[in-house]
């Protein structure tokens, strides 16, 4: 599996921090062009002023996108899932994730994959 986190400064640093499994592959970037193509997922850990102005190209990656902040679900593409944006939220023995019912599948192989521990929140997109 491979993930691509866009992040910079302590965001980046968490998730280095976190133990990640063999068979996982993580690309850090600082942009989301940097990106490598192909990821089964992101994490999009930018602000939530970069977040709305990549809504568009996080849409088009059709993988799971996770993302922090205080934004609220609806508003982002459908392949959101949304991870608390406190700090230290990667260190958290449990994660919460909001999501939609269209991403429960993919979302869980994701995290599965990493061997984190969350808790669902499904978020109805209507």
């Amino acid at each position: 599996m491979i993930i691509v986190v866009i992040a910079g400064g302590e965001d980046q640093k968490e998730f280095q921090d976190k133990e990640i499994p063999e068979g996982v592959q993580i690309q850090f970037v600082t942009t989301l062009s940097e990106a490598k193509e192909g990821a089964d997922a992101y994490f999009y850990l930018s602000g939530e002023d970069e977040l709305k102005a990549a809504s568009e190209n996080i849409q088009s990656l059709d993988v799971p996108v996770f993302v922090k902040g205080a934004v609220d679900l609806k508003t982002l593409p459908p392949n959101v899932a949304k991870i608390s944006p406190w700090p230290g939220l990667l260190f958290a023995e449990t994660i919460e994730v909001q999501l939609t019912v269209q991403n429960v599948q993919k979302v869980t192989e994701v995290l599965d994959n990493l061997q984190w521990k969350y808790q669902q929140v499904l978020v109805n997109n209507d």
